[in-house]
């Protein structure tokens, strides 16, 4: 699966197998995870288990996997009714 930036979630286009993609494609998807790669430090899962924490602590039963419940939900809205954020 192809993932979005340096989270390791899935997106809308994880969906699509990767034999299917043009070279083109898989080049740009491949540049796209080096890129986010790059600012990966080792202190990431340590402040992601932190937050997480925090955010059940407080409510938010998903934790750290609220950000991307929250962005399907304003994706499917998007789609959904059509709507223009660009002016």
């Amino acid at each position: 699966k192809a993932t979005c930036g340096n989270t390791g979630n899935t997106g809308p286009a994880s969906t699509i197998p990767l034999f299917r993609l043009s070279a083109e494609v898989k080049s740009d998807l491949r540049k796209h995870r080096e890129y986010w790669s790059s600012f990966d430090n080792p202190i990431d899962p340590l402040t992601d288990a932190m937050y997480d924490l925090f955010l059940k602590a407080n409510d938010q039963e998903a934790g750290i996997q609220s950000y991307s419940q929250v962005t399907s939900l304003l994706v499917g809205e998007y789609r959904r009714s059509g709507l223009n954020f660009v002016d």
